[in-house]
Order: C-alpha cells, then sequence, then structure tokens
C-alpha cells in the first residue's frame, strides 16, 4: 500500500555503517538526523580509524548547554540515526550492532556517577536503553556487540541514538564513538570487520612545525625536515596483506609533483597495527613567498570493506 512504500522510502536499508572517515566537523546527515557531536581525528587514542565522533557538554555551536552553575549536568550530545529499515527481519535474521568506544582520550575523563548510553526506539515510540557504559579514566577502545531480536524494534522506522551523560560546562566527561555497523547474519562474538585503516600521521614531515615560513625554510631544510614521515595503519579484521604507497600534490592540483617508489607488499595481523616509515623526499624549489603541499598517503588491501579510509592527507605549508 501507499503508506508502506512510503516508509520504505523514507528509511534506510541494512547494512548500515559508518566509520566516520570523511571530511567536516559532523556526522553525515545523510545516515544521522542531528549535529550535536562532534566528528574530528584528533581527541581520541589509537582510534581504529580516521575520524571519529567525540560527545562532550558543548552543543553544536561549541557552547555549554548549560554554564548556569558548575554543577549543571544532564544528558548532553546526542548523535541518532536516520529511520532504519527492519520491518522485514525477524530474530531468526541475527541483527547484530556492533561499535567502539572510549571514554576520556586525550580530553576530561567522564566521572564514575557519568555515562555514555544507547537507546532504541520501539514501535509504539518510546525510547529505551539497550546499552550503557559508567564513566572513567581513559581505556583503549573497546567493541561493544547489541543484538536485535525483539519484535519491538524490528519495524520500518526503528531509529537508534547515543546519548552521554555529563557535566553540561563545556568540553569536560568526554566519549568517542567509531565504527557503528548493523546489519544481519552476524554474530555475538562478530567483532571482526574486514577493513584495513589509515589513522594519524606518526611522523609529520617538517619539525617541529606543522607550518612556517618559507624562506626561513629554505635557509636550513635539513633543520625543519624529518628524515622519515608516515602515518599509522591499523588492521580491524583478519591478517591481510597490502601495499602502501605516498604521492605529493601542490596545494589543489591533481597532478603529483612526486610518487613515491615501488614497495614490497607486507602483511599486518589480525587486530593489530603497524607504522609505516617513507624515507624524506626532496621539497620541490619555488619562486613564490609561500608554499603549500600536500602528502597522501595510501594503503591497498586484499579485502577491504570501507576503501574509504585506506587514503589520509597531510597538508604541509
Amino acid at each position: 500500500n501507499l503508506a508502506s512504500t512510503q516508509r520504505s522510502l523514507d528509511t534506510l536499508a541494512l547494512p548500515f555503517v559508518d566509520d566516520f572517515s570523511y571530511t567536516g566537523y559532523f556526522p553525515d546527515l545523510q545516515l544521522w538526523a542531528d549535529r550535536h557531536v562532534f566528528r574530528n581525528n584528533d581527541m581520541a587514542i589509537r582510534p581504529p580509524g580516521q575520524g571519529f565522533v567525540t560527545f562532550d557538554g558543548l552543543d553544536s555551536t561549541g557552547r555549554p548547554y548549560d554554564n548556569s552553575a558548575l554543577s549543571a549536568s544532564g544528558r548532553a550530545d546526542y548523535l541518532t540515526s536516520r529511520p532504519l529499515r527492519l520491518g522485514g527481519y525477524s530474530s531468526v535474521d541475527s541483527l547484530f550492532l556492533t561499535f567502539a568506544y572510549q571514554p576520556a582520550g586525550w580530553s576530561e575523563s567522564p566521572e564514575p556517577t557519568d555515562s555514555l548510553i544507547l537507546e532504541f526506539q520501539s514501535n509504539s515510540g518510546s525510547w529505551n536503553t539497550v546499552w550503557h557504559a559508567n564513566g572513567s579514566s581513559v581505556q583503549p577502545f573497546r567493541f561493544a556487540v547489541i543484538g536485535l531480536s525483539d519484535p519491538q524494534y524490528l519495524y520500518d522506522g526503528m531509529r537508534m541514538r547515543w546519548v552521554n551523560y555529563g557535566s553540561l560546562t563545556g568540553l569536560v566527561d568526554c566519549w568517542h564513538l567509531d565504527y557503528v555497523f548493523l546489519d544481519a547474519g552476524r554474530s555475538s562474538s562478530d567483532t571482526l570487520f574486514d577493513d584495513l585503516a589509515l589513522v594519524q600521521t606518526n611522523a609529520t614531515y617538517l619539525r617541529p612545525y606543522r607550518s612556517m615560513p618559507l624562506n626561513q625554510f629554505m635557509e636550513d631544510t635539513s633543520r625543519f625536515l624529518n628524515p622519515t614521515h608516515g602515518v599509522t595503519v591499523v588492521n580491524n579484521g583478519s591478517s591481510v596483506t597490502y601495499d602502501r604507497s605516498y604521492r605529493v600534490f601542490a596545494q589543489n592540483a591533481t597532478v603529483p609533483l612526486i610518487n613515491s617508489s615501488p614497495l614490497p607488499s607486507l602483511t599486518l595481523g589480525t587486530l593489530n597495527s603497524s607504522g609505516l616509515i617513507f624515507q624524506r623526499f626532496a621539497v620541490p624549489t619555488s619562486s613564490a613567498d609561500s608554499l603549500t603541499l600536500r602528502i597522501e598517503y595510501v594503503v591497498q588491501a586484499t579485502v577491504d570493506n570501507l576503501p574509504r579510509n585506506d587514503t589520509l592527507n597531510e597538508s604541509v605549508k
């Protein structure tokens, strides 16, 4: 009928996957209905991939939710999915949701009385808490696994949302969320996700700066260049063989100035990480008063479910 057809058009089919490995400060609005959390690549420690979202006491404009008193606390940031198309599933389809989370990271730790919670919206419209984690000092990223077998959640239009409870006064009581993955045909032990991801630079090209005056740099280039440069690669699945390379571009250019030499393939074990190290390249000469370079790092794996996080760019000014 018309109503069911409209629900089908308005809802997202499975799989639902977001690793937040894109640009911008907000989550993808094709997948998420709000902009409260902060998408970034700096505030977590050893994330499973580049990009994640951070929950804190600041709203989408960077202002405290409530600065009337230092003790102000409550529900702060929300991350709500778009409506999901779950009406065609039942308990035999083995629907499972997994996600990675970390308290604190490089930010202020949530107190034991604070929490990160996950809520599902039932077919009656009520929001029910199905998972929570209490605040603590910084911990490594952990994976949560939640099964969806209750009929009250298996309908077209079902939504899920994460909420942090904590201080409403600023960049405090922080949580980080990554690798949200909901699909059928999974199990409670299904925490491996065949994805090789570049995460963060581990040796910047310039030292000790990220940018500096060109004339000062050209006076003694060896002083301000690292002997090596590179990125961290994380394997979130089973052991995999991969290739790696980098290219150097002038700002906004599409044709590279430098291509790295061919390198032998490497193997990275299950749920392992490694630093990719490349030797220093010669800085292209410039007669201008400024020079901006973009280093594009790339890995290519034999099996990879999310190729978009296989590229990471570093800007050198």
